[in-house]
C-alpha cells in the first residue's frame, strides 16, 4: 500500500493596515482658544489671503473659529445667531467689511474655507462649506480707502478676547498667503487629514496638533510652514482628543 501525502496549504497571511492617529483639539466654549506667536497673520485689507477651518459641531452664537480683533481693527470668522458664517475686515467700529453665508453651517465635521482677493471690498471675499463655494449677503462694505485692518492683537483660534469663545472639535486651521481658488478649494478639502496640503509653498501659519507637547500647563504646537508657534491658553491635557474627519 501507498500513502499519498497531499500538498500542505499555507495560510493566507492577513495584511494589517498600520494604524494612523489623528488628533483634534477639543474647546469647551467657555475659555479655552490657542494663539499664535509672531506677525505672519498681520494680514491687511489689500493682501490676499485664504484661510481654512476644519471644525466639529461648530454651536453657539458669535463663535469665532478664529480673529485677529484688536482696538476695533482686524478680521474675524464668526457664527451668527442664524447659524450662519460671518466673515468681517475692520477698520474701526463703523467701517468695515461684513459678509455671511447664506447656508446654516452643518453640525457633525465640516470643512470651512474663507478666500480673499485683496480688492478692499465686499465682493472680493468667498465662503466655501464642504470645498462647494455658498451665496452670500453683504451687510456691510464701507471699509474706507487708505484704511488698514492691522492690530497688535495675536491672531487667536477659538476666541474673540475678552468674552468669545468657541465649542466643538477643531482638527486643523491653515492660511494661506493667496487667494485659493474654487479647485483648490475642494482639492484641499477631499485631502480630509491624509498629511497633503495644496499650495503647501504659499501656507503662512497652520498648528500641528498631531505633534503638539503638553509642557504640564499649556499645549505647545509647531507651525507646518515654519512661520510662527502656537500656544493653548486654559486648555487641560485631555483637551487633545483622537477624532478627525474622515
Amino acid at each position: 500500500n501507498c500513502t499519498i501525502k497531499l500538498p500542505e496549504t499555507c495560510p493566507v497571511p492577513t495584511i494589517v493596515p498600520p494604524v494612523t492617529t489623528c488628533y483634534s483639539m477639543d474647546f469647551d466654549g467657555v475659555n479655552g482658544y490657542i494663539e499664535a506667536n509672531g506677525s505672519v497673520f498681520n494680514l491687511d485689507i489689500n493682501n490676499t489671503f485664504s484661510f481654512a477651518f476644519w471644525h466639529e459641531n461648530y454651536l453657539g452664537n458669535f463663535a469665532p473659529l478664529a480673529s485677529k480683533i484688536g482696538s476695533a481693527k482686524g478680521y474675524r470668522f464668526l457664527r451668527d445667531t442664524g447659524g450662519q458664517l460671518l466673515v468681517q475686515f475692520l477698520n474701526s467700529g463703523s467701517q468695515y467689511i461684513y459678509v455671511r453665508a447664506n447656508t446654516v453651517t452643518p453640525s457633525g465635521w465640516a470643512h470651512y474655507t474663507i478666500t480673499y482677493n485683496g480688492n478692499g471690498d465686499a465682493s472680493g471675499i468667498k465662503i466655501y462649506y464642504n470645498g462647494i463655494e455658498q451665496t452670500t449677503t453683504i451687510l456691510q462694505n464701507n471699509f474706507p480707502i487708505g484704511g488698514t485692518m492691522l492690530t497688535s492683537q495675536n491672531f487667536l483660534i477659538g476666541a474673540q478676547l475678552p468674552s468669545l469663545f468657541v465649542g466643538g472639535k477643531s482638527a486643523s486651521v491653515r492660511c494661506w498667503g493667496i487667494e485659493l481658488n474654487s479647485s483648490e478649494v475642494n482639492q484641499e478639502y477631499n485631502y480630509k487629514l491624509n498629511g497633503s496640503i495644496v499650495k503647501i509653498d504659499n501656507l503662512i501659519g497652520s498648528p500641528n496638533y498631531q505633534t503638539g507637547v503638553f509642557n504640564g500647563s499649556d499645549w505647545d504646537f509647531p507651525d507646518i510652514a515654519n512661520n510662527s508657534t502656537f500656544q493653548s491658553v486654559n486648555m487641560e491635557i485631555g483637551d487633545r482628543v483622537e477624532d478627525c474627519p474622515s
